[in-house]
């Protein structure tokens, strides 16, 4: 009923918010309490990321059975298994870091010793996310995964010995410039010519939305209509105030869940939408970092 869907968004709200706070309580602990537990001890970095795999695994399967269209409870379990997913990929990322930087020579003695931490994360960490992907109809996990897996690679691709072969470093560097300028092409392509996506692609429906959103009476509506609010805002919003009654941001349903930015530019404008996105890229651009 409608009542049950307008208390649904406060209380996804509350549970998304919850996470926020857990990273604050996390930059309090020291980093060489965390650098014991989840890089040097093997043991203690296995256990956890197990434990978070499981985790995962279990809260999709219960909701695959248990679950409804708003969700587990009161949140929906994409959101904790993007969440989780964020966190196993950070602690694979500090593990193979510490790897290539304490064991270097070793590695180098022995290259396919070397290339086996790489494609093992990429199996991993992308299979993980594609069986969310998979289960819960969201394209957000296997994106964050994906994006996260190719800084990962860019920073411990480096040789820690500048004065060796660089051969590997220039290989998954130019593999991953080469990579995102394909990805960019097929976007491109896709938006343009939709009708050639194969039927056989999963979610054909939600990717071809953003194509062509009159298409699609449920989906497309959204797209259509947070589009039209977010043209309100224009460059300085389409409010007297920042703060208070969300106006007409409101009357696409699930907006301030799904279509954050139509939410952002009708409410501040375009100008602080542009600068917000510009943060964000400065913010990945960050991970690639390799000094």
């Amino acid at each position: 009923d409608n009542i049950k869907w307008l208390d649904y968004p406060r209380k996804h709200m509350l549970v998304l918010s919850m996470f926020g706070w857990f990273f604050p309580v996390v930059t309090l602990i020291p980093a060489q309490i965390i650098g014991r537990i989840f890089v040097n001890n093997h043991l203690g970095y296995r256990v956890i990321r197990f434990s978070f795999v499981t985790l995962i695994l279990s809260i999709l399967i219960y909701h695959f059975f248990k679950g409804n269209e708003q969700g587990l409870g009161v949140f929906q379990p994409s959101e904790l298994a993007k969440f989780l997913l964020i966190v196993v990929g950070a602690l694979t990322g500090m593990h193979l870091s510490e790897l290539r930087i304490y064991d270097a020579e070793h590695l180098y003695k022995n290259p396919i010793k070397m290339i086996w931490p790489f494609i093992y994360t990429f199996i991993f960490v992308t299979s993980l996310a594609f069986f969310v992907f998979l289960s819960v109809k969201d394209m957000s996990p296997i994106v964050i995964s994906c994006l996260f897996l190719i800084c990962c690679i860019w920073k411990i691709a480096p040789n820690p010995d500048k004065t060796k072969s660089r051969l590997f470093e220039w290989i998954c560097h130019g593999g991953i410039f080469v990579f995102c300028i394909l990805v960019m092409t097929l976007i491109i392509y896709i938006y343009h010519v939709p009708e050639s996506l194969p039927k056989s692609i999963p979610q054909k429906d939600r990717i071809l939305v953003w194509a062509n959103p009159a298409l699609y009476p449920h989906s497309g509506e959204q797209v259509i209509k947070s589009m039209t609010i977010a043209g309100l805002g224009r460059w300085f919003g389409a409010t007297g105030s920042w703060f208070g009654n969300n106006h007409a941001a409101m009357t696409v349903p699930m907006i301030q869940n799904d279509f954050v930015g139509a939410f952002i530019i009708y409410r501040w404008g375009g100008l602080f939408a542009t600068l917000l996105l510009v943060i964000q890229i400065v913010y990945i651009v960050s991970f690639f970092k390799t000094h």
